[in-house]
């Protein structure tokens, strides 16, 4: 089996539950994980069979809209190829380049929000030179009413029903957006940061108050005015 000189990994994190192929394949070193912890011989079929079982029914990761990470160590040419077809890659990718993969993993699984990758390349002194790249889902935009709203990156919102919402690209342009239309010396009520308090979805105004926007807070967030 053809090997690299240079080893990539890969890091995906996911809200709640992992879903297929991500949750199966055996790349991925939670998934095997999840045999030998439950199994004193890892390794032997019935140990093999076991993962099998608990891969399939995503025993060790639950809906629960908590972070799950699935990591896997690119080596060899057949490890890298499997990957690629994971993930829906064309042959030969760039398997450094995060933001490819974060666009080409979202296409099997909507639950993804970000996607890390190392090279770790050695050199003939003995060094290693170790390169990081990253990339993660973000969501900036303004309501029918002109609130703006910056959502915490471990957060999923359903765009599709957001009524009437205008989108950005950073949260500088949202903010420019913001202070053209109320002024710089606004209320500052048209500023909200939506995140995760405890069990809760809540908003975040910048001057302190909070207002709960419930376990679908899309409803909460279309109608939000100052």
């Amino acid at each position: 089996m053809e090997k690299y000189e240079s080893v990539i990994t890969v890091v995906f994190q996911f809200v709640g539950k992992v879903p297929a192929p991500f949750s199966t394949s055996s790349l991925f070193a939670e998934n095997l994980l999840k045999g030998e912890k439950l199994w004193n011989d890892p390794g032997t079929a019935g140990n093999l069979m076991l993962q099998k079982i608990l891969a399939e029914q995503g025993a060790a990761d639950h809906d629960d809209g908590k972070i799950h990470i699935r990591t896997t160590e690119l080596k060899t040419h057949n490890e890298r190829m499997a990957f690629q077809k994971l993930v829906g890659l064309p042959p030969y990718s760039d398997l450094t380049n995060a933001v490819g993969i974060l666009i080409g993993g979202l296409e099997k699984a909507g639950r993804l929000i970000s996607v890390k990758t190392t090279s770790a390349t050695p050199l003939p002194n003995g060094e290693t030179i170790i390169s990081t790249r990253g990339a993660q889902r973000r969501l900036f935009f303004m309501n029918q009413h002109g609130v703006c709203f910056t959502v915490d990156s471990q957060l999923l919102i359903a765009v599709d029903k957001l009524e009437g919402a205008k989108f950005f690209a950073t949260e500088e342009e949202l903010d420019a957006a913001g202070v053209e239309l109320w002024g710089e010396n606004g209320t500052g009520r048209w500023r909200v940061l939506v995140a995760p308090i405890g069990e809760e979805i809540c908003g975040l105004f910048e001057f302190g108050e909070m207002t709960n926007l419930g376990k679908r807070p899309e409803g909460r967030i279309n109608d939000l005015s100052l």
